[in-house]
């Protein structure tokens, strides 16, 4: 029975690990190469999409300009706090999650990828698991725990084989579910989440984007009968993989009271028209302004 689980567990982790290690063919240039190796961790599917489709270098660039801008969460000052959070991570996996992978790898190995997409744990507690070899057999083996309270998440990091390659002792399945949401919610790996948090989905009908946030979302300024929510929406466009345009909606969203306490989402709209035929991908990024919270989100278009 153990053995099953064991094996149960080790191939969710190989999915896991053979997913965040998808490659795209080699850029000629270490540049876009370096940037995607460890920055593809934290990227939603569809800038992995975008981003293997771009033509040249220069739109590259300007892909890795504006991919670091919309994360920046104080845009006014000279400083990108989220950049910077992430150089940090990356440095602190290579000094202290080395695990044979050479110099400068520790963030390749599977504590660095999650440190990456995760950011640091609430709390990391380490010390020594009793490892069952055989019916006579017991030994003791590293073992570090990390806590992330945000994500009601607990990762158990084991080094098995005594090579000093750690890896988890089971996969939770709240996992997965934990990296896609700090993908979207685009600064949670530098401030913890809030219950309740900014979230919304959006979807493409009749010449305009609908975005949809649940209610307890939203932040509500009172105002007499009346609950105003106050939000920015910039919009990326990107038609056959090139960037086109980006343009900025800020919408102030205006229920009663009693209304309120019976709607369980939220709808806006935002014009948008494409002018030619092509595939076009919208990278949108809201702003709850009363809650200062950030979330992303893409819809299609095919015209």
């Amino acid at each position: 029975m153990k053995t099953r689980i064991l094996m149960s567990s080790m191939l969710v982790l190989a999915l896991f690990t053979l997913a965040c290690s998808k490659q795209v063919p080699r850029q000629q240039d270490s540049h876009f190469d370096s940037f995607y190796d460890k920055t593809r961790h934290i990227m939603s599917p569809e800038e992995i999409e975008i981003y293997q489709h771009l033509p040249d270098n220069a739109s590259k660039e300007e892909f890795i300009n504006e991919f670091w801008s919309k994360r920046d969460p104080d845009p006014s000052t000279e400083e990108n706090e989220a950049r910077e959070s992430f150089e940090e991570r990356i440095e602190y996996a290579n000094r202290w999650f080395n695990e044979r992978k050479g110099k400068n790898r520790g963030w390749d190995t599977l504590r660095g990828r999650i440190l990456l997409q995760l950011g640091f744990p609430d709390e990391r507690r380490w010390g020594q698991m009793r490892l069952v070899v055989s019916d006579q057999s017991r030994r003791d083996i590293p073992t570090e725990i990390w806590y992330y309270y945000r994500h009601q998440l607990m990762l158990t990091f084991s080094d098995r084989n005594g090579y000093g390659s750690f890896e988890l002792e089971s996969t939770p399945a709240t996992l997965l579910t934990a990296i896609d949401n700090s993908k979207f919610a685009i600064d949670s790996a530098m401030f913890p989440n809030v219950k309740h948090a900014f979230k919304f989905t959006a979807d493409y009908h009749d010449n305009q984007i609908e975005v949809t946030i649940p209610s307890k979302r939203l932040f509500f300024n009172e105002e007499g009968e009346q609950l105003t929510a106050n939000l920015s929406f910039t919009i990326f466009v990107y038609k056959d993989y090139r960037k086109i345009d980006t343009f900025t909606k800020e919408i102030r969203s205006t229920e009663e009271k009693e209304n309120l306490l019976t709607k369980k989402n939220i709808t806006l709209t935002i014009p948008y028209k494409p002018q030619e035929p092509g595939q076009y991908h919208l990278d949108i990024v809201g702003k709850d302004l009363g809650a200062n919270q950030r979330y992303r989100n893409f819809c299609q278009i095919k015209k």
